[in-house]
């Protein structure tokens, strides 16, 4: 299965391991396969990433940070409306608003765009593909039906009503490529309730009381007409309320069913007291939710005012927008609620149209839904829409095909209100900003200083002169533009969870103002170049200005400048004058790099201006081992295959390429290679020599670094890496982030490899344990005797639970819907025994089937110093007749040293079954505290190559010591004379960066953090002192501001002609 996300081209494959024999019936099963992934339809890479796709990039694709967008510049939004023409005199404040928060607004109307959903289709397609920056999101104003209608497709036998198929514009899924959304009114009065409810929550939240946004309300309902009751609304709600908690809310109120019923009075009155999120888990239809019970006709005793939550009902049909029994129906009308002068109700709204959707569906898409809002910061609501749906996709494997339940759920969940609403998750603070009262007409920039953003957008409009969107970096946002009249700038600074600024500056007329008016270079700019730049400066002021003198400096590492001071003499009123300024460009300034050029002019004013560089860039797109098995592999000296491409802006003229790796587990016995004439967008194959140490591990990836020059000495580097192979079920599993492997039984060629022993501690079968009896669903705190380490913290206690896992987070959570791992739903630290819908064995006492207590058995092995949890009499609730005896045994740390100081942990499985076809089979596994990250070894009877399938008597270890004794990226040595230090690892954020060399020199120093694919992350500026030892602290943010996703990157700091490469994990 082949999909497009936006600028993302991802691929799942699924192999069906075994081919059943109608005539002899037979299975034959696929024990070992080869194959190889070739590319087909190859499409150009892009040059930016959506600022409303790149956090859900990583979330959604297993090697992001090694793929082709990694470390690719996010450019601020833009967002296409389309309504009924008589609508577009009256949302000229929504799109001013939206304008000033950087979202660049489109109007199209329907007599632009045709009336039927397919010639709106095709208008929206056509934008897309024709546009130099497509929109990122679609707004349409208007109900189905009445007057101001735009239609809608309708989706699948029950005839959901969708707008989802408007955003699949390219590939052949049901991936969305635009985030859209709908207005959905019958009259301009509710147009503009929900026009100044967005405005209102987004420009000027109401903070006479602002504790409100600080509060929840969390409803939910087990309910259900047929049985058995669904148990999960009220449990996942639970779930919201304690993340909520943990994150700063000071209150989360619940309403549930059972006990409470009606339950309207309790909601109404939350709602009218002032909560920022109000959602529901349960029952309902188009009229609204139902137990507890708050329908479309209650909302009339709404009084909240200005106090408008963002609303998730992630419950059947309650954003049914075309029901013609129900409309509104109960997403549009508490959307329409009040008036533009009183609103009331909600500010924006997700729900399905579907009136039959499923319980563990719906849980997958809400947790997704918060867990991005709460753990990832993904605050824009349609990104963060999206982001539940990735979760969905992630959580039921077995359903992605076309036609299936994932693209069900795609389809019939819609945003009703304006999709690039940011949230707010608590009291915004003011902006620390400063900000100039004037400016003259002669200033050519805004350098805005906000020293607590970490990131945000700043916008500045000039009547019709000017409109600029810059990103906050390092606490300023940069602004060019050009201003010939007086008058005003609009200036507005947001950022999420932060005030609005919006200020006005002065653009005055001055008797001495001289300001750069053009700049050119004579010549291409390019990397090892020497080149002049014209600069031209104007009399802007009413006066001659004498002796003009200009100084030219660069903040870039990349450029020095020859003649750096030049002459203009006297320029008169409206007059200009031009001079040269020579400027060096270094061979390792990087294809596309941005260089700033400060200009300060005698006279006080200060311009800067910018020149992008063209340079070699490539990429690798194929590396192919020449051996039989296609695989580096331990002990042997193989020759690989670099395709290499030439992705950059000059032609590539004798590449020659230099390979290095990043290990100790292998060395480059040949190491250089001439490529030749490598023109743009073409490839060539180059040839080099690996040889892998012999007790390297199978699995280990190892990276490398391939550095072309060409004959005027540029440079560049592209990183990939090889996994040592071939891969089978004798290989460890793993490592995850923080270096936890899985061992099974198979894994004989390793030290860590377990025996499985079965250690029998249940009493009624000769054991010596304490039985916890537990009935369906049920979990218990029990001491530990040790202290153990898990994921770097200590722990005295954990929680266990009849559904086969146990927790290092104490809870009272029972959850028997596994998941996947890592998932946003389930215990923290989680140890993934055997996690399934696990029961006790069934009986039966006139015609009713009862069940037994399951016998969960722990006990302290003290002359093992080992700790022991048996799950023993325990049937799978698939079939009530399959059995699942297994143990978790938990050892010592101060007995079982290892180097990270984590414990070690082991599975015995004496009778396993795994039927669980229906609901994802089991999940085997450990995940971290803030599930984040994890080992997989099984989910959904999917397994990695290294894993072992479960059965009978296989035992599973998990630990982080290491397969082999090779070092990893950063531990690598750099010499006697330098060092590079980076700690912690993994980071969650805040990184150090320590450097030192006996011979440093500041001048010669270029330092910077790269992706895997080579591509400049962040670039590192030391101070100008020439001290031997130098810091930077990187807060995990690249050069535009933006979060990087979490991932391995690489620090290269060079000095004259020494180049010392470490590693960072980023792990949030």
């Amino acid at each position: 299965h082949s999909f497009t996300m936006r600028e993302l081209c991802g691929h799942t494959l699924q192999i069906q391991t075994q081919i059943y024999n109608e005539k002899e019936h037979t299975y034959s099963k696929i024990e070992k396969l080869n194959f190889e992934v070739v590319p087909g339809n190859v499409q150009s890479a892009p040059r930016n990433l959506s600022k409303a796709f790149y956090q859900l990039y990583p979330k959604l694709v297993d090697n992001f940070d090694e793929s082709y967008l990694a470390g690719l510049p996010v450019q601020p939004s833009k967002m296409l409306i389309i309504c009924h023409q008589l609508l577009e005199n009256y949302i000229q404040d929504f799109i001013n608003w939206k304008q000033a928060k950087g979202i660049e607004c489109t109007v199209a109307t329907l007599t632009e765009t045709g009336t039927t959903a397919n010639e709106i289709k095709a208008y929206i397609q056509q934008v897309y593909d024709t546009s130099d920056v497509p929109p990122d999101y679609v707004l349409l104003i208007g109900d189905v039906d009445d007057y101001f209608a735009v239609p809608s497709f309708y989706f699948s036998s029950e005839n959901d009503v969708s707008d989802h198929p408007y955003t699949m514009l390219a590939g052949m899924d049901y991936f969305p490529d635009v985030i859209i959304g709908r207005m959905s009114i019958d009259e301009i009065n509710q147009l503009w309730t929900i026009i100044n409810k967005v405005i209102s929550y987004e420009k000027t939240p109401y903070l006479a009381n602002p504790e409100w946004l600080k509060k929840a309300l969390v409803v939910a309902g087990n309910y259900s007409t047929t049985p058995p009751t669904p148990s999960t609304p009220v449990k996942v709600s639970h779930w919201l309320r304690e993340k909520m908690l943990n994150y700063g809310f000071t209150q989360v109120d619940t309403v549930f069913y059972p006990p409470t019923f009606p339950g309207t009075s309790e909601i109404i009155s939350r709602i009218n007291a002032g909560i920022s999120f109000l959602n529901y888990r349960g029952w309902g239809d188009a009229n609204g939710w139902h137990y507890p019970e708050f329908h479309v006709d209650n909302m009339s005793s709404l009084s909240n005012g200005l106090l408008t939550p963002v609303v998730t009902s992630f419950v059947c049909n309650t954003g049914d927008f075309a029901n013609t029994s129900a409309d509104p129906c109960f997403g549009e009308a508490i959307l329409q609620l009040g008036t533009p002068t009183a609103p009331q109700g909600g500010v924006v709204f997700i729900g399905p149209s579907d009136l039959h959707t499923s319980t563990k569906l719906n849980n997958s898409i809400f947790s997704g839904f918060y867990y991005g809002l709460l753990n990832e910061g993904i605050y824009d609501f349609g990104s963060a829409v999206l982001r539940g749906k990735i979760e969905l996709y992630h959580n039921f494997p077995l359903q992605q095909a076309a036609g299936d339940q994932v693209e069900f759920y795609f389809h019939v969940y819609n945003i009703l209100g304006d999709p690039t609403l940011t949230m707010l998750t608590t009291i915004p603070e003011e902006i620390d900003c400063t900000i100039p009262e004037t400016v003259s007409i002669g200033t050519n920039h805004l350098d805005i200083s906000c020293t607590n953003l970490d990131e945000g957008i700043v916008t500045a409009k000039k009547d019709d002169e000017f409109y600029e969107v810059a990103m906050i970096e390092n606490g300023h946002g940069l602004i060019p533009f050009a201003s010939e009249t007086v008058g005003e700038i609009e200036l507005v600074i947001t950022s999420p969870n932060f005030i609005a600024v919006v200020d006005t500056i002065y653009v005055l007329e001055q008797s001495n103002d001289v300001g750069l008016y053009e700049y050119e270079a004579t010549s291409a700019i390019q990397a090892g170049s020497t080149l002049d730049v014209d600069l031209t400066l104007k009399n802007f002021g009413t006066s001659t200005a004498s002796g003009i003198t200009a100084t030219l400096t660069s903040s870039s590492s990349f450029v020095s400048i020859t003649t750096p001071v030049q002459n203009f003499g006297d320029i008169a009123p409206d007059a200009t004058s031009q001079q040269s300024y020579e400027i060096v460009i270094d061979e390792e300034c990087p294809d596309n790099e941005v260089l700033e050029f400060i200009l300060e002019i005698s006279t006080g004013t200060t311009a800067k201006f910018f020149l992008i560089a063209s340079s070699l860039l490539f990429d690798v797109t194929d590396v192919t081992v020449n051996s039989t098995s296609g695989w580096l592999e331990p002990g042997v000296t193989s020759e690989i295959q670099v395709t290499i491409e030439n992705i950059g802006s000059l032609d590539g003229v004798g590449i020659e390429g230099a390979l290095a790796v990043y290990s100790d587990a292998a060395v480059i016995t040949s190491a250089y290679y001439a490529f030749g004439d490598v023109p743009m967008t073409t490839t060539s194959v180059g040839t080099f020599d690996v040889s892998v140490e012999s007790n390297c591990f199978v699995g280990r990836n190892i990276p490398f670094e391939l550095t072309l020059t060409d004959g005027d000495n540029r440079i560049t580097q592209v990183q990939f890496s090889l996994e040592v192979g071939p891969i089978d079920n004798t290989a460890p599993t793993g490592p995850d982030a923080s270096g936890y492997y899985a061992y099974d039984s198979y894994d004989v060629e390793y030290d860590e490899v377990p025996t499985y022993n079965w250690i029998e501690i249940d009493p009624d079968e000769g054991g010596a344990g304490q039985v916890i009896y537990m009935a369906d669903d049920e979990s218990s705190t029990i001491p530990l005797p040790f202290t153990f380490t898990y994921y770097d913290e200590a722990f005295d206690e954990i929680t266990v639970c009849s559904n086969g896992w146990i927790s290092f987070i104490t809870n009272n959570w029972t959850n028997f819907r596994n998941w996947d791992i890592p998932s946003a739903l389930g215990p923290y630290g989680q140890v993934c025994a055997y996690w399934d819908d696990l029961i006790g064995e069934a009986y039966t006492i006139a015609d009713t089937t009862y069940h037994h207590d399951m016998r969960i058995c722990h006990y302290y092995d003290n002359a093992n110093n080992r700790f022991i949890i048996e799950w023993n009499k325990c049937y799978n609730r698939f079939d009530d007749t399959s059995i699942e005896k297994f143990q978790l045994i938990l050892f010592d740390p101060a007995y079982y040293p290892t180097a990270s100081g984590n414990g070690e942990m082991q599975c015995n499985y004496h009778t396993v079954n795994n039927p669980d076809a229906t609901s994802n089979y089991s999940t085997v596994g450990i995940e971290n505290i803030i599930q984040s990250d994890g080992v997989l070894y099984t989910y959904a009877d999917i397994y990695p190559a290294s894993a072992t399938p479960l059965e009978n008597e296989l035992a599973i270890k998990y630990t982080t010591d290491p397969p082999d004794p090779y070092y990893a990226v950063d531990e690598v040595p750099v010499s006697m004379n330098r060092s590079l230090v980076i700690y912690p690892q993994p980071s969650s954020g805040a990184t150090v960066i320590s450097y030192y060399s006996q011979n440093i020199s500041a001048a010669n120093i270029s330092a910077g953090i790269y992706n895997i694919k080579g591509q400049l992350v962040r670039k590192i500026g030391f101070d100008d002192s020439n001290d031997k030892k130098k810091q930077y602290l990187w807060n995990g943010f690249d050069n535009q501001n933006i979060k990087s996703p979490n991932g391995i990157y690489f620090v290269k700091i060079s000095e004259n002609k020494n180049t010392s490469i470490g590693k960072i994990i980023l792990l949030r």
